[in-house]
């Protein structure tokens, strides 16, 4: 059977480069406060610090870059991503990412329960964004939940659960 992912008619290429929303972004950072953005580039970066792909986030050191990051990866790839957070994690970097709701993939399994501080779940679909005449523009249609992995700490142990609304995030900034 396919995944919801593999069932999208969006091309990969533009799936993952799909952005953030400004409000769900500005919501994590004021719990978080980042100072570095993972994987972006000069179009869709929230943080003035950023890796873009050319410097090859998987390839590179987070740590020695930031105290805190923020990574919405490509969702083609999220394994690698959460092996890599969870890696920097273990050096003492604090990271949170947003990446579609776990429903029993390993990467889940390997990488995030037991190894992050938290898993928050968002009650209700995220309308990722695409750059459109200089302004971003929702983008509907997408066919999975998301969540937020925080990774805060150096050694495994018990990891938290909780979900927050989506339009409670909305609503509080």
């Amino acid at each position: 059977m396919a995944s919801q992912q593999q069932l999208s008619k969006t091309p990969l290429n533009k799936r993952d480069s799909w952005q953030t929303p400004g409000w769900l972004y500005s919501w994590a950072d004021k719990r978080y406060n980042f100072d570095i953005d993972l994987a972006a580039d000069s179009a869709n970066k929230k943080c003035q610090n950023y890796i873009d792909k050319e410097a090859n986030s998987l390839e590179i050191s987070w740590n020695q870059r930031g105290a805190s990051g923020w990574c919405n990866p490509p969702y083609s790839r999220t394994g690698d991503w959460l092996s890599k957070a969870w890696q920097e994690a273990q050096k003492g970097m604090k990271i949170v990412m947003l990446v579609p709701t776990p429903n029993g993939e390993n990467h889940y399994r390997d990488y995030v329960f037991g190894k992050a501080s938290e898993v928050i779940f968002i009650n209700g679909r995220i309308n990722f964004e695409t750059p459109a005449d200089g302004k971003p523009k929702a983008v509907k249609g997408n066919t999975r939940g998301s969540c937020f992995i925080v990774y805060n700490r150096k050694y495994p142990e018990h990891t938290s659960l909780s979900t927050v609304d989506r339009d409670h995030i909305r609503g509080s900034l």
